[in-house]
Order: C-alpha cells, then structure tokens, then sequence
C-alpha cells in the first residue's frame, strides 16, 4: 500500500504506516505489532492501540497470530 500524509511535518505526534497496516490495525484484522506501523509519542502511540474503524466502545484489539496459533485456530 501507499503513504498517506497529513498534518504538518512538524508534527510530535506521528504515525507512519502503510495504507495497508493502518486500515488491517483500524478494522483488527491485524495486532499493530504484526505490522510495520512506527509511531512517535505517546498519544500517536497509545492511539493506535485502541483504534477502530467501527462505532461502539473500545474492545480488547486483536491478539497476535503466534498467541492465535497457540490457541488453536484464529478469529
């Protein structure tokens, strides 16, 4: 996937990911671990943990796939 900007460059707060990571991270098909999703600071960061791209109260986010396979199967 492509970069997308926005914001200015000077920004604090920064997240840096593909098209790709951002949107498999917002709708939990992936744990922001399993990407290649970088942030800087802690707002960025602790955004991206608890981003959806859904309505409804925050859930617990998606598990990583290793801790899925050790589970047996995967959601």
């Amino acid at each position: 996937g492509s970069i997308w900007n926005f914001g200015p460059q000077e920004a604090k707060e920064v997240v840096v990911a593909s098209a790709l990571d951002f949107c498999l991270v917002v709708t939990q098909r992936r744990n922001i671990s399993e990407t290649k999703i970088t942030t800087s600071g802690p707002i960025s960061s602790e955004w991206m943990h608890i981003a959806q791209a859904y309505a409804g109260a925050v859930g617990p986010g998606r598990e990583t796939q290793a801790s899925l396979a050790d589970q047996g199967g995967s959601k």
